[in-house]
């Protein structure tokens, strides 16, 4: 079964970091995604296209440290 996908880009200490989820619905994917502090979050369906995408108003630096875990 395919998946939909969340995607996470945050600058920690000059350095991009990428997190990456998995999901089984569209619902769960855009939620989560929702609650993430990060720089750029997009979510994307089964065959790869975007279906939401949110940038932070914040510069890299005012990002907070905390982990994805």
């Amino acid at each position: 079964m395919s998946k939909h996908r969340v995607r996470a880009h945050r600058w920690v200490d000059g350095i991009l970091s990428t997190f990456e989820h998995l999901f089984d619905n569209a619902e769960d994917a855009t939620s989560f995604a929702s609650s993430m502090d990060a720089h750029v979050v997009k979510v994307y369906d089964p065959d790869g296209n975007v279906i939401s995408s949110k940038q932070s108003t914040v510069t890299p630096d005012e990002i907070s440290t905390r982990s994805y875990a």
